[in-house]
């Protein structure tokens, strides 16, 4: 996988749907959790703990957007979820 650096780029996966669904979830799921995050620091009064909140928040909305793809891209997007459930681990133990 590129490096994603750019709206621009994120985009050309948009373009070929059926291909990227995985990814497209991902990517989708990623933004719609931080904008919730967002929601509930400036509406709810919530304060940063972790980025386990974060973490946590974007592999449940991909758990739940997991019915949204294919067979071979919902396998795909559990090996995924995996790995951020193992990734998530290094991390916190980093900050």
């Amino acid at each position: 996988i590129t490096k994603l650096d750019s709206f621009a780029m994120l985009s050309c996966f948009w373009k070929r749907r059926k291909h990227c669904e995985a990814l497209n979830i991902t990517i989708a799921a990623a933004l719609w959790s931080l904008w919730r995050l967002r929601n509930d620091f400036v509406f709810q009064g919530r304060r940063w703990r972790s980025i386990r909140c974060a973490l946590d928040l974007l592999g449940a909305t991909i758990r739940q957007w997991k019915i949204l793809c294919s067979e071979a891209q919902g396998a795909l997007l559990l090996r995924c979820l995996r790995l951020l459930d193992h990734r998530r681990g290094e991390l916190i133990r980093i900050a």
